[in-house]
């Protein structure tokens, strides 16, 4: 039995946790990278290298059954993927088995603090937001078009194993959070991210989107005050939004407000998260880290 076999555009921090599930579960992992000192670091993720603009190759490795997941970060307003190689997946559709497509819950825009599902119509007002959705869209039409499952997969602000306030808080760097303990945000664990997906892969629901956030939307307030609590640390510096300790872009996430929704996942995949809120995941994250 031929081993089943994904190509990963845009070998990122969330996609070398999916590889290493695929990896353990015999699939043939390829990933892309768009300079050469990239593709040593994917090698030593037990995954094919190949530049993203070998042409060659990746259209090569359409000749045969193909898992895809894209997680490249939009370029100018557009998808570089979509950009360079929609024609090949288009000439190649019959080889190809599923298609993610790693994208963001800033597309629903600000809902004044309230619930939004994957059935809430998107009101992005932030460029970067709106591209997204528009990326989302040509992802949908291409799959509708020629008969490929495509899932959408919203991802809330991502944490875990060396991107974390534990990891940050050690290193000894200067936190600052907005005081505004009542200004919820969504968080996941990257873990969490790579275990939905390959579950998705295995289901292949054709053209359906997907949340992918934990149980409990906090404050960056509370999150701060648990990381210093953990590691015994006095409280993080708090500041007013206007502060200029905080940078345009942290700025911007506090223009909108929302709580993200997970019941889909449950329901639809049945799915349970290893990480349901912030608390365990910092918990998790702080044994795993400590030094014997």
């Amino acid at each position: 039995m031929n081993k089943k076999r994904i190509l990963i555009f845009g070998f990122g921090y969330t996609a070398s946790f999916l590889a290493n599930i695929l990896n353990q579960k015999g699939w043939s992992v390829f990933a892309t990278g768009r300079e050469k000192g990239k593709l040593a670091i994917i090698k030593r993720k037990d995954a094919e290298p190949i530049l993203f603009s070998d042409e060659k190759k990746i259209e090569k490795i359409f000749n045969e059954e193909l898992y895809i997941l894209n997680s490249i970060p939009p370029d100018s307003g557009e998808d570089p993927l979509l950009r360079k190689y929609s024609r090949i997946i288009w000439e190649k559709k019959e080889f190809v088995k599923w298609v993610g497509y790693y994208s963001t819950t800033s597309v629903y825009g600000d809902n004044s603090g309230d619930w939004v599902t994957e059935k809430t119509i998107p009101k992005p007002k932030l460029t970067r937001s709106k591209t997204r959705l528009k990326i989302e869209k040509f992802w949908q039409d291409l799959g509708k078009e020629n008969n490929i499952p495509i899932n959408i997969f919203r991802l809330s602000g991502i944490y875990g194993p060396g991107r974390s306030l534990i990891d940050r808080l050690r290193l000894g760097e200067n936190i600052v959070v907005v005081n505004r303990p009542n200004q919820l945000f969504n968080r996941v664990h990257v873990e969490d991210i790579a275990n939905v997906t390959y579950l998705a892969m295995r289901k292949r629901i054709n053209n359906d989107i997907f949340n992918v956030t934990d149980d409990l939307p906090a404050s960056q307030v509370d999150v701060a005050d648990m990381a210093t609590k953990l590691l015994n640390l006095p409280p993080v510096k708090k500041v007013s939004l206007e502060s200029d300790l905080i940078s345009d872009m942290a700025r911007s996430f506090y223009l909108e407000e929302k709580k993200v929704s997970n019941k889909k996942i449950k329901t639809k995949l049945g799915y349970r998260f290893k990480f349901p809120s912030f608390d365990v995941g910092l918990k998790d994250l702080l044994i795993k880290t400590t030094k014997v």
